[in-house]
């Protein structure tokens, strides 16, 4: 209802499509590979290996949800974005590097990179991202609590993705949400600076 609202006050010309997400599943369909070494640090010594069912949750997007879309209303070529949150935006990343002719707009908050650091890095170092118009990305500086060696990591993480994929899209933002912790409260606060950046880049 507040998306709604704040569309409805901006008078933004756009059309969003959520997903809603499978929380029991969230792990396994957001993440393109199983969760590699560099995620160790982040997870309890036993926690379960996840991951794995990336790919067709994208094919799923590219190949029924968005032709749906397309069919009944007057979507534009080429002005496609795509956006994510935490494990959203990993699987963000990789949706553009499987079809950059398809997602050309990225927006990314808080990515939870870190499940798939090293294949994502490397795919998008391998990956022809000419097509990609332009990418906003943030992190806060305390996803995991003020000072602490998670939130440190997280947003090295962060920049780590960063930069590969600035040298492969010119026009990237990245910023720090100073302060800014891994939580709903947080992502809420900078709804406005997504569609801000999809009406200065997309409209």
């Amino acid at each position: 209802m507040e998306l709604e609202k704040y569309l409805d006050e901006t008078r933004l010309d756009v059309i969003v499509v959520a997903i809603d997400q499978n929380s029991q599943k969230r792990k396994n369909e957001y993440c393109p590979w199983e969760n590699g070494a560099y995620s160790k640090q982040f997870l309890e010594t036993d926690f379960p290996s996840f991951g794995g069912k990336g790919a067709k949750y994208i094919e799923f997007i590219v190949d029924e949800l968005k032709p749906c879309i397309d069919a009944k209303y007057r979507t534009l070529e080429n002005r496609t974005a795509m956006a994510g949150i935490s494990m959203g935006s990993l699987i963000t990343v990789y949706a553009a590097c499987r079809y950059p002719k398809t997602f050309n707009y990225l927006i990314l908050f808080s990515g939870a990179f870190y499940a798939n650091q090293e294949k994502i890095e490397e795919l998008v170092a391998g990956t022809n991202l000419s097509e990609i118009r332009s990418l906003y990305m943030d992190c806060g500086s305390s996803e995991a609590g003020r000072g602490t060696f998670i939130s440190k990591e997280f947003l090295a993480s962060n920049r780590a993705v960063y930069k590969a994929v600035k040298k492969k899209v010119p026009i990237a933002d990245f910023k720090v949400q100073e302060g800014e912790e891994h939580h709903y409260r947080s992502f809420k606060k900078r709804v406005p600076k997504l569609f801000t950046f999809l009406n200065n880049e997309v409209l």
